[in-house]
Parts: C-alpha cells; sequence; structure tokens
C-alpha cells in the first residue's frame, strides 16, 4: 500500500467542530437570556432563515472536512486497481450506510418509527456520493459541473417561488417538494433539496486536499488557501444583495461565504500543525477528529435518551433543585432570590437538568476515543471501520 501524507490540520479541524458541536457550543449558547452576553449566545443558535451566524459554520464545515477525507480514499481504491465501477460500489455502499445510520438517529430522536431526509448523515451521504461522481470527471469539466449544481439549485428557487418570493421561508420549493413527495412539513427548515448546495461544499473540500497532496511547497499552498478564501468571502458578500445568505436554502451566497469561512480555518490549522509542527497541541482535537462518526452517533444517540429520561424526573422538586440549583425558579426558592445580572442568570435560564448532562458526555466520548486510537480498539462492531476510523467517510488506513 501506498504511503499517503497526513495532514494534522484536517482531522484537528473536524476534531474541532465534533467538540463545538458535542458541548452545544461550549455552553455559551445557554447565555442568551442575560442582556450582558446576548450578542454573544447568539452566535451558538441557528437562525430562523437569513444572514449569518457562527453556528451556521459547524454543518457545513463537517460536510467540508468529509469531503477533505475522499480523495484518500479514491488514491488507495486506485492503488488496489479499482476502476469507475469499483470506486462506484464502494463510495455508494458508503453513502448508503450513512443514509442508514440518518433514519436510525431521526426514529430514536422521536421515539417511534420516523424519516427525515434532511437529517445531518442522510445529507452527508447523498452529498459525499453527489461529489464522487464530480470529482470522476475531467479536472476541467469538474467546475463546470458544481457550477451547474450550484445554478440548478436558484434556479429551482427562482422558478418556483413562493408567497414571499424565491426563497419564502415557507413556502418555498424545498418545503414543497418535501411536502408532496415525503410528506413532511420543514416551513421554515432545511430542506432535501439542499444537498444540491451541500454537494459542492464536500466537492470544496476534497478540492483543498487534492492542493495539499500536490508537490507544491508549503507556502504556495498558503498562499492559494489565502486566496481561495479571500476570493470566496468576496463572492458571497457580493452576491448577498442579490442571494440572501441562508443556511436553509443552501443558497449560492451561503456557500461561498461559509467556504471562505473554512478556508481560513483550515489555513490557519495547516499553518499551525503541519507548517509548524504543533503536533501535540493538536492532539486532543485529532483523537476526536479520528473518531467523528463514532463520537456523534453516541452524542445524537445519549443526547436523546437522556434528555427524556432527564426532563421525566423533573416533577421531582427535590432532584432537580439538587441537579440544577442554579436555576431561576429553583434559586427563588431556595435562596430566596435569583442572580440576576450574572453569568448564572442567562445561564440557568435556559439551561435544564437534560442540557447540563452533555457537558459530561463530552470528556467521556473523548476518553473513549483516546483509548481506542492507542490500542487500535474497533469502536463499532467489525464490518463498517469506515464510520469510526481514518477520515470519517472512508479510512485511508
Amino acid at each position: 500500500m501506498p504511503q499517503t501524507e497526513r495532514y494534522v490540520a484536517l482531522d484537528a479541524m473536524r476534531g474541532f467542530v465534533m467538540l463545538v458541536l458535542c458541548s452545544a457550543g461550549f455552553g455559551l449558547g445557554y447565555l442568551n437570556k442575560n442582556p450582558n452576553y446576548r450578542s454573544l449566545a447568539q452566535h451558538f443558535h441557528h437562525l430562523d432563515w437569513e444572514c449569518m451566524v457562527a453556528w451556521e459554520l459547524i454543518m457545513p464545515t463537517f460536510m467540508f472536512i468529509v469531503g477533505a477525507s475522499l480523495p484518500f480514499a479514491l488514491k488507495r481504491r486506485e492503488w488496489e486497481g479499482a476502476g469507475f465501477a469499483g470506486k462506484f460500489r464502494h463510495v455508494g455502499l458508503r453513502a448508503l450506510k450513512l443514509i442508514l445510520l440518518g433514519q436510525i438517529l431521526t426514529t430514536l430522536h422521536k421515539g417511534r418509527y420516523g424519516y427525515e431526509p434532511y437529517e445531518t448523515l442522510t445529507q452527508l451521504g447523498l452529498s459525499c456520493f453527489c461529489a464522487f461522481l464530480i470529482l470522476e470527471l475531467r479536472p476541467r469539466w469538474q467546475p463546470v459541473a458544481a457550477a451547474l449544481f450550484l445554478v440548478a439549485n436558484w434556479l429551482l428557487y427562482q422558478l418556483f417561488p413562493g408567497a414571499a418570493g424565491p426563497f419564502s421561508p415557507n413556502d418555498n420549493i424545498g418545503v414543497v417538494i418535501d411536502q408532496e413527495v415525503f410528506n413532511l412539513d420543514h416551513t421554515g427548515s432545511w430542506a432535501t433539496l439542499n444537498f444540491l448546495g451541500s454537494s459542492i461544499t464536500v466537492l470544496f473540500g476534497s478540492w483543498t486536499t487534492l492542493l495539499l497532496l500536490s508537490q507544491r511547497s508549503q507556502r504556495e499552498k498558503i498562499g492559494i488557501l489565502v486566496a481561495a478564501a479571500a476570493v470566496s468571502l468576496a463572492l458571497g458578500l457580493l452576491l448577498n444583495p442579490i442571494l440572501p445568505v441562508i443556511h436553509k436554502a443552501w443558497t449560492i451566497s451561503f456557500t461561498f461565504w461559509h467556504t471562505g469561512c473554512v478556508l481560513t480555518g483550515v489555513t490557519l490549522f495547516f499553518w499551525l500543525f503541519d507548517c509548524l509542527g504543533f503536533h501535540r497541541a493538536a492532539f486532543p482535537l485529532v483523537v476526536v477528529g479520528l473518531n467523528s462518526i463514532f463520537i456523534y452517533l453516541v452524542h445524537e444517540t445519549l443526547d436523546g435518551w437522556t434528555s427524556r429520561w432527564l426532563r421525566s424526573l423533573e416533577d421531582s422538586s427535590s432532584w432537580e433543585a439538587s441537579l440544577r440549583p442554579c436555576r431561576r425558579a429553583r434559586l427563588s426558592r431556595s435562596c430566596g432570590t435569583p442572580a440576576t445580572g450574572s453569568i448564572n442568570a442567562g445561564f440557568s435560564s435556559r439551561c435544564s437538568g437534560a442540557e447540563l448532562f452533555k457537558f459530561p458526555l463530552c470528556p467521556a466520548n473523548f476518553l473513549v476515543a483516546r483509548s481506542a486510537s492507542e490500542r487500535r480498539v474497533p469502536l463499532l462492531p467489525p464490518g463498517p471501520r469506515h464510520l469510526w476510523h481514518r477520515n470519517v467517510l472512508i479510512d485511508q488506513s
């Protein structure tokens, strides 16, 4: 097997995103009720529709970094002698497994059988498969195919506008398709149609890896990454007056805007960890990044179960008071007056026992992931190793 150079930046970036996601923004989102911290806390919640905050970057960054894993997997299959058909089966099977895992998580969250086409892993599977098809084209045709995907997404919204225009949150074409095809109400939310835009985000991640694998010097690579980030941010800003930045519709302006932000992060991580060699500082992030799908599955599964269990116990005032002594209602009962104007006041106004339980889950996930990384212990049953080891979607080991 050929020795493929690993890039700490990609694993560390993926690990950083997973830590932010599983810790609910390190708990900062719970400060939104405190006027002193509201401007900070609003960056750790999804917006109702238009504009951009930091939390809207989590899912695109995850998809971008997953796309960065794709070239490693394809190169390995080529070394093994696989042609297009072999790679098609390999990526298609991985995509189907991600789609299936996404629907299993949806069922667990609902507590009954259910399906959700825009669930994160499901969208990830669809997007990776589409990005793979584009990567199999000749290099000169890949940008053309990417542009067609973006234009197709925009054109569908333009040709079938809602009551409030092409990007009407309540009745845009994405909402209509999901209602008619899947009988699902996605009013003001994400739609299955998003995969047209997210596929290009995955593709941009793959192109970034191809740049890093090239024979260019580190200085040249950083220069190209910085230039690409600047161009992407500029395009996002220039298109915003015409095409609003909307994550839930994955508009063209949103695609370029978040790509510029992600490329800026990748450039910083590449400079710190791959150029300057601060590998030890990146170790915690790399451990999480190498086992990101496992950690995501554990987080999404346990978060749903523990939330329902803890909330079912909240009728017990003594149990709730011991778990959440800082909550305003409990503070007024046990201490006489609630804490006002402090960080606790903003935190306690939203944070339930179920939400507090998220924080010990993060270090627990990390310790399990570290143990598995050091001892090479599989975190999932034998078989789908790509889901838990190396580069998220398809391992390069």
